[in-house]
């Protein structure tokens, strides 16, 4: 899925930052920078879920009439993976330093998302198993928030996501009130609402959407510079050879 994606893009940057952050920093300073990346995440993540719900109907009738009725499955599974990848850039620092405990916890909420989808299954189909997944990822997201302030007194402001959560909810709102006009200007202007809400938000906190907070390689600390080897070769035969001839012939001269 493109959500997915969005995340994806992210992990072959985050990973090194994480891992040169934990040795040259401290665990609450790399908290903190992947706090404000799921923030980025999240706010790339959030149009694509705007778009899926205006075009996810007629998306899915292209393939097949009968795919329709996954609609509603499909917003789920969508909102579930927005969750996994917004939330679970946090798990890298888990990772590292909990890797054992964090195995444990992803066959417990696997066991969590299958025990729920038995259960809603028979009663929504298709929305059931989306439904199940979107539980378990909410749930293993809150564990994981609370894991991060228990074992490192590492703190998720809420802050960080009142700024994107109020510029979708103003986005929906001006697309589901255009929408009996024209479904792309709806969408055209709610993607609009949804970016200047952004501005105006970062503007009036005087932050930036750019994560920061990492040690990067350029600021690691300045190591100590080897000396440098001085490798003496072997002389050539050939050399040795000339040189051994010069000493004769000095010797009959004299």
């Amino acid at each position: 899925m493109p959500i997915r994606q969005v995340r994806q893009a992210f992990d072959g940057m985050l990973v090194p930052l994480v891992s040169h952050t934990l040795t040259h920093g401290s665990i609450e300073q790399a908290g903190r920078a992947l706090a404000r990346s799921s923030r980025l995440v999240l706010v790339l993540q959030l149009p694509v879920i705007l778009l899926l719900w205006a075009f996810g109907r007629p998306l899915l009738a292209l393939v097949g009439d009968g795919f329709v009725g996954g609609y509603a499955a499909m917003l789920c599974l969508a909102a579930a993976e927005m969750v996994q990848s917004a939330c679970g850039v946090g798990e890298l620092l888990l990772v590292y330093a909990r890797p054992g405990l964090m195995a444990l916890l992803s066959a417990a909420f696997v066991a969590l998302g299958a025990g729920v989808a038995i259960l809603l299954e028979p009663l929504l189909r298709p929305t059931g198993i989306g439904l199940s997944v979107l539980v378990s990822y909410s749930t293993r997201a809150l564990c994981r928030r609370a894991m991060l302030q228990r074992l490192f007194s590492v703190r998720i402001e809420t802050t960080l996501w009142t700024g994107p959560a109020v510029a979708v909810g103003a986005a929906v709102a001006v697309a589901v009130a255009l929408w009996p006009l024209s479904s792309l200007a709806s969408v055209a202007f709610g993607l609009g609402v949804y970016i200047g809400a952004l501005a105006i938000w970062l503007g009036r906190a005087g932050d930036r959407p750019v994560p920061d907070g990492f040690i990067s390689k350029a600021e690691w600390p300045a190591q100590p510079q080897l000396a440098r080897r001085v490798t003496v070769s072997r002389p050539s035969r050939s050399w040795a050879s000339s040189m051994a001839a010069r000493k004769s012939g000095t010797a009959r001269l004299k």
